[in-house]
């Protein structure tokens, strides 16, 4: 159940990403609220914070000050299993928070003014909503013994959701990170040190990683006021006039040739492009 709920967890993360971008509902009071009362407490995360740095990831990708530092982690070789290590130990999670922490005390006027001081208080009424329905249905399947039915609440919020999300959860979303944006052997499109793909997805790959338009995460940089569900008839109608936007290769074989040949550097082979897609 861990590991099930971790990685369903990542497909939470990317809806609250469409939320920032207001393509949830076509009122963006009503996407904010979402954001701000169910995903980010669900995900123990300031979702205004979350909406900032995505966006200043938008305007900066593949710059110094991109706040998606995560692609540029190599996992060629014994490194993938170093970086599934480093999340299983709550290493790698812990070093994103601090990160987080870090870029929130160095924020820009606009982003300071942007970040939500009672984003915890919700957390809190969040997740003592959760942790009282999972002991109530404890309470309604056992016989009424309070030691067990506070083991298996602790269990299930502790095991499954707490370290499920912190360990799983960041483990798969740092893989789909690496495989969007990495410079690889595979030639993909670039602009500065990060890579553009557009993905071919199943049914399984787009649950765990292609989500709400992620797998067309090239064209989703060039067009990001497109919601997700416009994406793949918005790739369909550019690949005339842009061939690049293709979906060349899968998430996994992506991850396979990254894990193979390790990050390249970004000034080699590949096309670059601009904001606009045009190629430089």
């Amino acid at each position: 159940l861990t590991l099930w709920f971790g990685a369903g967890m990542n497909s939470m993360l990317l809806l609250m990403h469409e939320c920032s971008h207001y393509h949830v509902f076509t009122s963006k009071r009503a996407c904010t609220a979402l954001g701000r009362w169910v995903l980010g407490p669900m995900a123990l995360a300031d979702f205004e914070g979350y909406r900032q740095r995505h966006w200043e990831h938008h305007r900066s990708l593949g710059t110094d000050v991109d706040p998606k530092y995560i692609y540029h982690t190599s996992i060629r070789g014994w490194r993938l299993p170093l970086l599934l290590l480093k999340c299983l130990v709550l290493f790698e999670p812990a070093q994103r928070f601090a990160a987080n922490l870090r870029d929130a005390g160095g924020a820009a006027p606009e982003a300071e003014a942007a970040r939500d001081a009672r984003w915890p208080a919700r957390a809190v009424l969040f997740h003592t909503a959760l942790t009282a329905s999972l002991a109530a249905v404890a309470l309604a399947a056992r016989d009424g013994n309070p030691l067990r039915i506070v083991a298996e609440a602790a269990a299930a919020y502790g095991v499954v959701y707490l370290y499920g999300l912190a360990a799983v959860t960041v483990f798969f979303a740092s893989l789909r990170g690496i495989a969007e944006h990495q410079i690889g052997a595979d030639d993909a499109p670039h602009e500065n040190s990060a890579a553009l793909r557009n993905f071919r997805v199943n049914l399984f790959t787009r649950w765990l990683f292609g989500a709400y338009g992620f797998a067309d995460h090239y064209t989703h940089h060039l067009k990001p006021a497109i919601p997700y569900y416009q994406l793949p008839r918005a790739t369909k109608e550019m690949l005339p006039n842009q061939p690049e936007l293709a979906p060349r290769s899968t998430y996994l074989r992506t991850l396979g040739m990254l894990a193979v040949s390790g990050e390249n550097d970004s000034r080699g082979g590949a096309a670059r492009v601009d904001n606009f897609g045009r190629k430089g």
